[in-house]
C-alpha cells in the first residue's frame, strides 16, 4: 500500500473537528475545502485528498464516491494537483480489489500528469510507488523494481527517508518472491542486500518496516543454512516486536524461528515456537498459516519418531485444507449468485420501459443469462478439476497416515552402516569433513539418489546438494564418482 505522511492526521484533526461530516458526499467535500481554504493550491490539494485514505479500509465504496466528487471539483477548477491525487487514489482503489489492470492504468495517468511540472515531484513519487506496488502484487519483478528504484531518489531528495527505506524493503520483497517462484538462489542475495540496508538505517525507518526486513532476512538466512546469523536476526526482531506487539507478525515469523531451531536440532524450542505461531494464526483466523503450522508440526514429530502425534497433526492439516477449499468454493458460488441477482434486478427495471424497449431489454437479458450459464459451466469444470486434484492429495495423505501408523508399531530396519572411517577420510585434507558432511558422504557412497539421501538424513534436497558441494571441494573432486574413487583409495 502506498505510504502517506502520518503527520497529516494531527493537522487534519486539529482543524476538521469544528465541521460536521457524514452528511452528503457533496457537503462533506464542501466542508473540506472550507477547512483548507487559506492553504496554497499544492497543500490544499494534498490535504483534501488525504481525507479519503482512511475510508479504503472501512468503506471502500464511500472512498470511491469521495474521489469522484473531488475529481469533479478538480476538473471544474483545473486543479492539477487534485487530479493527480485522484488518479493515484483510483489506482489504489482498484488494486485493493485485485483489479490490477485498471489500477496500473490510473497510476500511469497520475504519473503522466505529475510529469508536467517539477512542482509535482512528490505526487510523481507517490504515483510511481503505487504502480510499482501493483507490479509487486502481480509478481512482475522488473517492472516493480524499475518504479521503486525511480521513486527512492525522489523521497531522499525531499527528506522522506522513512518512505525511501520502505521502498528498499519492497525491493527486497520483490527479489525474495522472484527467488521462490523462479528457483533463483542468487535473487536471495539481492533480497538480503536490500533488507540489510533497511536494517542498517533503522533509526530513519518505520519500526514496522524494520521488523519486516528482519523477519525476511532471517527467513533467507535459514534458506542459506546460516542458522547462526538467522538467530541473530530473529533475536533482534523479537526484541523490536516486544516493544511494538504485532500478533500478525508473530503468526508469520514464529514459523521461521521454529524452522531454524528444528534445523539446529533444538526440537523442544522448535515445537514451542510452532505452537505459539499456530495459536496466533488461530486467534487471527489465518487458515492458510494454520494449515502450514500443522504440516510443520507433523514433520517435526516424524523427525522425533513420535509417529502418533505426527499423524494427529497431519490429520489436522488435512482438515484445515478441506476447510479452506470449502470456503473458496462457497465464495465463488456466492459471487456467481450475486452477479445473477444483479442481472435479474436490471431486467426487472428494463421491463418497465416501453414496448419497443422491451424487445431490446429481453435480448440483453438473454445475453446476460447465457453469460451466466457459460460462467457457471466454466466454474463447474474448474471445480471438478480442483475436486479431482484434492482427492488425489487426500489419497496421498491417507498413504502417509498409514505409514505413520505402521511406524508407530514397527521399527524400520536400520540402514547398513558404512565401514568408512572419518579419521582416514580426513587424513591430509586441508579442511576436514564435518560429522554432518560425513553422514551425507556415507549415504552418498550407496546407490541412492539425492532425494533418498534427504529423506534418510531428514533434510531438504537443497541441503544435500549444499553438503555434497562442500565435500567435493574439500576432496578436490567434481562429482560423486570421483569422490567414491578418492575414498576407496584412502581406505
Amino acid at each position: 500500500m502506498p505510504f502517506f505522511r502520518s503527520t497529516f492526521f494531527v493537522f487534519y484533526l486539529t482543524y476538521i473537528s469544528q465541521f460536521s461530516f457524514g452528511q452528503s458526499i457533496e457537503q462533506d467535500v464542501d466542508s473540506l475545502y472550507q477547512v483548507f481554504s487559506d492553504e496554497t493550491e499544492l497543500r490544499r490539494g494534498k490535504h483534501v485528498i488525504k481525507f479519503v485514505v482512511p475510508y479504503f479500509s472501512s468503506e471502500p465504496e464511500k472512498a470511491l464516491q469521495y474521489i469522484q466528487e473531488i475529481e469533479r471539483r478538480g476538473l471544474v477548477q483545473r486543479d492539477t494537483i487534485v487530479l493527480i491525487n485522484c488518479n493515484a487514489l483510483y489506482a489504489e482503489y482498484h488494486w485493493r480489489k485485485s483489479d490490477y489492470k485498471s489500477g496500473i492504468e490510473f497510476g500511469m495517468k497520475a504519473i503522466q500528469l505529475a510529469e508536467t511540472s517539477d512542482r509535482f515531484e512528490e505526487e510523481l513519487a507517490r504515483g510511481m510507488q503505487t504502480v510499482g506496488t501493483i507490479h509487486l502484487f502481480e509478481y512482475n519483478k522488473d517492472e516493480a523494481l524499475y518504479y521503486f528504484n525511480k521513486t527512492i531518489p525522489i523521497y531522499e531528495r525531499t527528506n522522506q527517508q522513512k518512505s525511501a527505506n520502505g521502498l528498499l524493503n519492497n525491493c527486497g520483497v520483490v527479489y525474495m518472491d522472484a527467488a521462490l517462484k523462479q528457483k533463483r538462489d542468487d535473487y536471495y542475495d539481492s533480497a538480503l542486500f536490500y533488507f540489510n540496508q533497511v536494517i542498517d538505517r533503522r533509526d530513519n525507518s518505520h519500526k514496522s518496516t524494520v521488523m519486516n526486513a528482519l523477519g525476511n532476512a532471517g527467513h533467507i538466512l535459514i534458506v542459506k543454512e546460516d542458522f547462526v546469523s538467522a538467530k541473530e536476526m530473529f533475536d533482534d526482531w523479537d526484541q523490536l516486536e516486544k516493544e511494538n506487539p504485532n500478533p500478525s507478525s508473530r503468526a508469520m515469523n514464529y514459523g521461521n524461528v521454529a524452522t531454524m531451531y528444528r534445523e539446529l536440532g533444538e526440537f523442544d524450542k522448535s515445537e514451542e515456537y510452532y505452537q505459539k505461531g499456530l495459536q496466533h494464526a488461530i486467534d487471527l483466523g489465518m487458515k492458510f498459516e494454520q494449515m502450514e503450522y500443522y504440516k510443520s508440526l507433523a514433520l517435526l514429530k516424524e523427525m522425533q519418531r513420535e509417529y502418533k502425534r505426527a499423524l494427529e497433526f497431519a490429520n489436522r492439516g488435512t482438515a484445515m485444507k478441506d476447510s479452506i477449499y470449502e470456503i473458496e468454493k462457497a465464495t465463488a458460488i456466492n459471487e456467481l449468485e450475486t452477479k445473477y441477482q444483479v442481472a435479474k434486478k436490471e431486467q426487472e427495471i428494463f421491463t418497465a420501459k416501453t414496448e419497443l424497449e422491451q424487445k431490446e431489454r429481453l435480448q440483453f437479458f438473454l445475453i446476460v443469462i447465457i453469460s451466466l450459464v457459460v460462467c457457471f459451466s466454466l466454474f463447474t469444470v474448474v471445480w471438478i478439476k480442483q475436486r479431482h486434484k484434492l482427492k488425489q492429495e487426500l489419497l496421498s495423505q491417507e498413504i502417509d497416515n498409514l505409514r505413520f501408523q505402521i511406524n508407530n508399531y514397527l521399527k524400520e530396519d536400520e540402514d547398513q552402516e558404512s565401514d568408512l572411517d572419518i579419521t582416514i577420510v580426513n587424513k591430509d585434507l586441508n579442511k576436514p569433513i564435518s560429522d554432518r558432511e560425513f553422514e551425507i558422504l556415507q549415504l552418498a557412497m550407496t546407490n541412492i539418489n539425492n532425494r533418498e539421501i534427504a529423506e534418510k538424513a531428514f533434510v531438504s534436497v537443497n541441503t544435500v546438494k549444499f553438503h555434497l558441494k562442500n565435500i567435493y571441494t574439500k576432496l578436490g573432486v567434481t562429482n560423486r564418482k570421483e569422490a567414491v574413487e578418492v575414498i576407496l583409495n584412502r581406505n
